[in-house]
């Protein structure tokens, strides 16, 4: 066998072997997804918890008036 055609099996052979470790450190696009989906919603939470935040500094000068009618029996 030639030269050349031993580099191009070396090369497809490190090809492959970098594309399989790249999948099991990063895992599959599939997973890769899911991470992203997660990544987005806990994005969403903390905004969320910060407008509840904002909107109760705002509120907070302004405390309903005390009543008996909050209370349950």
């Amino acid at each position: 066998m030639s030269r050349d055609l031993w580099a191009a099996i070396a090369a497809t052979v490190a090809v492959v072997v970098v594309a399989i470790l790249g999948f099991r450190v990063l895992g599959s696009p599939a997973s890769q997804r899911l991470v992203q989906a997660d990544l987005r919603t806990v994005h969403a939470l903390g905004e969320l918890a910060q407008q509840i935040n904002a909107s109760g500094r705002r509120e907070a000068d302004r405390l309903p008036p005390t009543s008996k009618s909050f209370l349950v029996r």
